[in-house]
């Protein structure tokens, strides 16, 4: 359960922060003098990519995802989100551009519905009775968590580092939580496997 709980709580930090990376890069390439221009450009570009995201999300989950679960397993759905997330990092701390993160961002978003099924999947694994408050406590607590430890640590970047080095740090602390993720999810394929015949 703690390994459970350490990957959900890594994954929307890292959530965070790629998002993060992605809302920064276009608003930085909206350029406009106007204020009211570029947020009206800044939310016709945010808008177009979710429409982008969602709809090959759609396509991924119709016609993949399922399949990914039951040819890996919960536990190889969350080592296979934890892998294209890191070499996603990895790619953006190699050469951050436009390109690289609106590919890591889809990345994130495809693999992340192998992560969602293999979430809802994970509950079947533990104790009956013990399913609602372990769901009750992940979605009241660590998910909230984890978003406030990504906005600590965006906020810390921000302010203790100057603009030239700030990228370099944020994407350093991306791909060192990605790792964190891949070294937990290994890790759990044995016990998970263990708990579910535990609680067969």
């Amino acid at each position: 359960l703690q390994g459970l709980l350490v990957i959900f709580l890594l994954h929307w930090v890292v959530a965070h922060i790629i998002e993060f990376q992605y809302t920064k890069l276009i608003d930085e390439s909206v350029g406009s003098s106007d204020a009211t221009s570029h947020d009206e450009s800044l939310a016709h570009g945010l808008g177009s990519f979710h429409m982008l995201f969602y709809a090959s999300a759609l396509v991924f989950q119709l016609l993949v995802a399922s399949r990914i679960l039951r040819k890996i397993g919960t536990a190889g759905s969350f080592l296979l989100h934890s892998l294209v997330t890191f070499f996603s990092s990895l790619s953006l701390l190699l050469g951050f551009g436009y390109f690289t993160v609106i590919l890591a961002k889809n990345n994130f978003e495809l693999s992340g519905i192998v992560h969602k099924n293999a979430y809802e999947a994970s509950y079947y694994a533990l104790p009956h009775g013990t399913q609602r408050n372990v769901r009750e406590f992940f979605e009241a607590f660590v998910y909230p968590a984890g978003t406030i430890v990504g906005t600590v640590l965006v906020l810390f970047v921000q302010f203790f580092f100057l603009p030239e080095h700030a990228f370099l740090a944020m994407q350093i602390i991306l791909v060192a939580f990605t790792v964190g993720m891949i070294v937990f999810a290994f890790h759990l394929q044995h016990f998970y496997t263990r708990l579910s015949k535990e609680n067969l």
